[in-house]
């Protein structure tokens, strides 16, 4: 008689107790029906709700130009000449943060190696050695100029090579109708964004958890490395402190670009509901925070998002005007 080599005499045995074999309840084996494939999963990902609009906004606002969109998805959920090209002024410093966050460490210190007293500062003193961390926290709750310059001075090149790099970070976004000059949005001919690009340069910003923790902040007090010169922060969000969705972002002001804003909130339509990202742009406005409440009772009354789960059940964004 032949006898099975080992080896197979193993494997039928492992492909038995593996459970290849069923045991009925009547007490006797039978094959199982194997399959080529196994059945595909129920849900292989669950897409994001995406924002659908049931009317149009119809009110009138001063900004030469305006924006609402879905932090999420990108989506555009309304606007007014969102590709023309207006100066920013301080909205600038969205992409001055974004440039500094690629190059430096958080914990990296630099030394001022000047006073700079143009427009709104921190009081930065020169030789006063201090932390990348606190001088993006005077960049963005602060709105500080001289904070915009050190960053841009201590980067490879200086000043010059740092407004590169944001003209090419725009350009490697694709967006062709931002150029700026300038690292804290001092008027200049050739320095201009528009609605979508700027909201672009927002969504990147938000990126970064360091960006979302500070631009939340009324209020914050930073120092020198050697605790000897503090730096008292105060935002220029006026929103802040008033409107419980609102999680910062930037302001921006000069004679040309007239009042700009870019406003980044959460709305909840339960207290058990995931928070919908929202962002608001307003350029060359009379009213930037009247007119982003607006903008955002429009959100809240007139958007929902369709959820593409198991239920495809739909969220109402809000339901009641957010008043200041």
């Amino acid at each position: 008689m032949r006898i099975a080599p080992p080896r197979l005499v193993l494997a039928a045995s492992a492909f038995f107790f593996l459970g290849i074999f069923s045991l009925p309840p009547e007490g006797y084996f039978t094959l199982p029906v194997i399959l080529s494939s196994p059945p595909p999963p129920r849900y292989f990902f669950t897409p994001s709700p995406r924002p659908l609009v049931k009317a149009s906004f119809e009110e009138s606002l001063s900004a030469r130009s305006w924006l609402v969109m879905d932090v999420k998805s990108g989506t555009v959920l309304a606007g007014k000449n969102i590709n023309v090209s207006f100066p920013p002024a301080s909205l600038t410093k969205i992409a001055t943060a974004i440039v500094a966050l690629n190059h430096y460490s958080l914990d990296e210190v630099l030394t001022v190696d000047k006073e700079y007293p143009v427009g709104r500062t921190m009081g930065l003193q020169k030789g006063e050695r201090i932390k990348v961390i606190d001088l993006l926290a005077g960049l963005l709750i602060h709105s500080a100029n001289d904070a915009a310059y050190v960053l841009a001075a201590h980067f490879p090149g200086g000043e010059k090579a740092f407004v590169g790099e944001m003209n090419s970070l725009v350009q490697r976004m694709g967006l062709k109708r931002t150029v700026f000059e300038n690292f804290d949005g001092e008027e200049a001919i050739r320095h201009y964004t528009t609605a979508f690009e700027i909201a672009r340069l927002a969504r990147r910003l938000l990126r970064f958890p360091i960006a979302r923790e500070l631009v939340i902040l009324p209020q914050k007090t930073v120092w020198s490395v050697d605790g000897k010169i503090s730096h008292q922060l105060e935002t220029t969000n006026q929103l802040l402190p008033v409107l419980g969705e609102n999680r910062g972002l930037k302001t921006g002001w000069t004679n040309q670009a007239k009042e700009c804003f870019v406003g980044y909130f959460e709305i909840f339509s339960s207290p058990f509901s995931p928070g919908r990202e929202i962002l608001t742009v307003v350029l060359g406005s009379d009213d930037r925070f009247g007119e982003t409440v607006k903008l955002l009772r429009w959100v809240k009354n007139n958007v929902v998002w369709r959820d593409y789960s198991e239920n495809h059940s739909l969220e109402i964004a809000g339901t009641k005007a957010t008043k200041l």
